[in-house]
């Protein structure tokens, strides 16, 4: 599974108040796309134990993209950390749930 959705987090994480409104939103489709992706990966292998709630945080940020745009810089900030720690979670459980890499390298 790819979290290519965390670099891009960390590497905008400096600027973030310097983003347009544009910009945020265009970064929360782009969080909302990668949970999706999670999803769907999720159910196709049973790595998340609530997909429930993944379904919950979809629906939600996707309704609420544009308000939470607009969001004074400080709470942008901090929206965009919690989902930085959340696909920083998701990525440790999928790296536990994988299984042990077996056989001889040469």
């Amino acid at each position: 599974m790819s979290f290519e959705i965390v670099e891009e987090i960390r590497l905008v994480r400096n600027r973030l108040v310097d983003l347009s409104q544009h910009d945020r939103r265009t970064l929360l489709r782009k969080i909302v796309e990668a949970l999706d992706t999670i999803q769907d990966h999720s159910a196709a292998s049973s790595l998340i134990s609530d997909p429930i709630g993944i379904d919950r945080v979809i629906i939600s940020t996707s309704q609420s993209i544009s308000q939470i745009a607009r969001l004074p810089d400080r709470e942008f900030e901090i929206v965009v950390e919690e989902f930085n720690t959340l696909f920083e979670k998701l990525a440790q459980t999928v790296l536990d749930e994988a299984p042990p890499i077996s056989g001889e390298f040469h």
